[in-house]
């Protein structure tokens, strides 16, 4: 488990990568790649108040991966397998 909180993240490639059962939560940051912002493998992923950002996407959501959105951005596509979950639990902008 890893929590990030109040974070800047500026990064060339994919930001951040969530995988192997990883249960991540970001709370009150900025992420922004000039890949992807998050990609998400087999890990389950907690995004609340923060903004989340990619040139390729903002998520990638692979199989077997679970989101939690709630009160965040996000700029750029977002990816999600046909066996993964994303729940939108509100307050969310898509740009």
């Amino acid at each position: 488990m890893l929590h990030f909180d109040n974070r800047n993240i500026y990064v060339d490639g994919d930001a951040i990568i969530a995988r192997g059962g990883c249960e991540l939560y970001v709370t009150n940051s900025r992420i922004a790649a000039s890949g992807t912002g998050i990609v998400v493998q087999d890990a389950v992923v907690h995004i609340a108040n923060s903004q989340i950002e990619g040139a390729t996407a903002s998520f990638n959501a692979e199989s077997g991966a679970k989101l939690f959105v709630r009160g965040s951005t996000f700029h750029g596509v977002s990816r999600r397998d046909e066996h993964a979950s994303v729940q939108d639990q509100g307050g969310n902008q898509w740009r």
